[in-house]
């Protein structure tokens, strides 16, 4: 026996280190990030085409052992359509009267890399959406699932891309693309007050400071009013009041009390109104791709409208209120 034989390894092993450096390829975790976007914005159609063509030309630069994009569209109504391929979800003529609520494009793809035996899965994933709170921002992040979560009223992350990857170079590439793309989208078609948003960002100090001063002017000027009256019995010494001054001073006291008890609960609903009114103003409508589309953003602008005035509306109210208090105050004084 020659001493080579020393060296040869049985059909046996080698098979078993072939599945052993399989398994350990198959097995590579992957890492995911997800990155949030929330600029008002308007996204056409063909700004979908346009993240479609930077992400595609991303990967050719890579070897890839298979590449699929698949599209889900959620409408308001919630109507679902899928599509299995981006030349189904390309060639699909949007002709319907029903506006979009969100769009969740995903791009999986099969990254041979140097440092694996077998192909790599990597998955981009954009939801487009015009109503994500924090708690499906929460749902996303742990979970990762865009696709089956139910939507909420508030728009608050408009737009939202996760990646799953095994190379890191790859994952950061990807997400930086959909920032650049998000960068150059069209602002938004509904038309917002720059006051009434500033308004909204403050909008829980607004009502609180509308409460206070309203319900201090409102118990100044009562008191004022009730020493007015007092006065006006022209008592000189507690001693010498008569049954009929003291009943009067008891019923203006209970309406005094009465008045502002009731003040307080209209001042409360002021603010409360005017606190609400600023929480819903702002709604956006992304997507400009279907005729519903174009139709819910007329709407939605004529609402603005009316949303900004009855805000301005209410907010005047409680000024003029402890205006007339004021002045009531001191002519009385």
């Amino acid at each position: 026996m020659s001493d080579e034989t020393l060296l040869s390894v049985s059909s046996e092993e080698i098979t078993t280190k072939e599945i052993r450096s399989m398994f350990y390829a198959m097995t590579a975790k992957q890492d995911c990030t997800t990155r949030v976007f929330k600029k008002d914005s308007t996204i056409e159609l063909r700004d979908i085409y346009e993240l479609n063509e930077r992400v595609t030309e991303k990967l050719r630069m890579y070897h890839e052992a298979g590449f699929v994009v698949t599209a889900n569209v959620k409408f308001l109504n919630g109507k679902h359509k899928s599509f299995s391929g981006w030349k189904a979800f390309q060639e699909h003529q949007w002709y319907e009267s029903e506006a979009i609520n969100n769009i969740t494009i995903t791009w999986e793809f099969n990254a041979i890399l140097p440092q694996f035996s077998i192909p790599q899965k990597h998955t981009l994933t954009v939801k487009m959406t015009n109503s994500m709170r924090p708690e499906e921002m929460i749902n996303i992040i742990f979970t990762g699932n865009l696709q089956t979560m139910e939507e909420f009223d508030a728009n608050f992350f408009p737009i939202v891309a996760r990646v799953d990857f095994i190379d890191r170079v790859l994952g950061d590439e990807l997400l930086n693309i959909v920032s650049a793309w998000v960068e150059g989208l069209s602002e938004s078609a509904i038309k917002k007050s720059k006051l009434i948003t500033n308004l909204k960002r403050h909008k829980g100090k607004l009502a609180s400071i509308l409460n206070i001063i309203t319900n201090l002017v409102v118990m100044i000027s009562s008191v004022v009013l009730l020493n007015n009256y007092i006065k006006s019995l022209e008592i000189t010494t507690v001693g010498g009041i008569i049954d009929t001054q003291l009943r009067n001073i008891v019923s203006a006291v209970f309406i005094c009390a009465g008045a502002w008890i009731l003040s307080r609960r209209l001042i409360s609903k002021l603010s409360n109104k005017v606190f609400e009114l600023l929480r819903e103003y702002g709604d956006t409508w992304m997507f400009k791709i279907t005729k519903g589309d174009e139709n819910h953003i007329t709407r939605m602008n004529k609402q603005e409208q009316m949303n900004k005035v009855g805000i301005l509306f209410n907010i005047l109210g409680t000024i003029v209120l402890n205006i007339v208090c004021g002045i009531i105050a001191e002519k009385l004084f």
